[in-house]
């Protein structure tokens, strides 16, 4: 059922997402980003905003802590997507000797993004983020109760 607070961190967690491209496309530098990064950020932002943050959040100290837990979630799914996306266009090169490689790399490739994109900018956007959308989560869901 749709609600306030659900609302409210699904499109506050699209922004945040949003910023993490921003930060992303940045680190990239002169390699190729990828087309669907931009979509991948977003939607992911939406799905927890919506799922963990804002069906969670009745209060402002329960917003924030589902903020975290929702930033979290976030950036795991943009980057195990990257990755599993990764290991797709590699396999598809003929890069592994069997299904089992492809699963191990990719998730060596997680932990290679995981590396990459550990910088303070995206950290502090991470913290940032989560705090914000999870305390006007938390907000509109005391405001707004169902």
């Amino acid at each position: 059922m749709p609600t306030a607070a659900k609302l409210v961190a699904a499109l506050i967690f699209a922004a945040v997402g949003y910023a993490l491209f921003v930060s992303m496309v940045t680190i990239y530098g002169d390699d190729r980003v990828p087309g669907y990064l931009l979509p991948l950020c977003l939607v992911a932002g939406l799905i927890v905003g919506w799922q963990i943050c804002g069906k969670n959040a009745h209060g402002l100290m329960s917003g924030i802590g589902n903020g975290y837990t929702a930033i979290v979630a976030q950036s795991f799914i943009i980057l195990f997507v990257l990755s599993f996306i990764t290991m797709l266009e590699q396999s598809m090169r003929g890069r592994y000797d069997g299904p089992m490689d492809a699963m191990i790399d990719s998730f060596k490739l997680l932990s290679e993004y995981g590396f990459r994109f550990a910088t303070p900018e995206i950290g502090m956007i991470m913290v940032v983020g989560g705090f914000v959308g999870g305390a006007m989560a938390g907000i509109a869901g005391r405001r707004f109760p169902h």
